[in-house]
């Protein structure tokens, strides 16, 4: 069985950009990143990779935003130990706003990463709730 690379990424909303890192330490009471420069001002929201990829070979990571067929539009979110995409956004799809899938569940060969929560909040109209 093929184990997943347990990868992340961190939106750092002091220098509101996504960082990329290699370097990760793990404590008792939880992860520790190292970035080059971060003020405390402001909480980095840490996303997981899912360890998968969409149909042009994108990693997906947490709080990416996925279009699929029929131009549905996922939130990618982690709950309850699982990868999930909730829909976000229909154009000409079947699918109702709100619902939510296993990303597993997915054909990714037809799936797109088209931004991310933090990046392209424009992309998504309160995909929180």
């Amino acid at each position: 069985m093929k184990q997943r690379e347990i990868k992340f990424r961190i939106w750092d909303a002091e220098s509101d950009e996504m960082r990329y890192t290699d370097e990760i330490s793990v404590y008792d009471n939880g992860l520790m990143f190292h970035f080059d420069t971060h003020n405390d001002d402001k909480e980095p929201v840490i996303m997981q990779y899912t360890g998968l990829k969409d149909k042009k070979g994108k990693e997906i990571y947490e709080g990416d935003i996925l279009e699929g067929d029929n131009s549905v539009q996922y939130l990618t979110m982690f709950y309850d130990a699982s990868f999930l995409g909730k829909v976000i956004g229909l154009f000409n799809g079947d699918k109702t706003i709100g619902n939510i899938y296993p990303l597993g569940h997915f054909q990714l060969t037809s799936i797109s990463v088209i931004g991310t929560l933090y990046e392209n909040p424009e992309l998504t109209p309160d995909p929180l709730t």
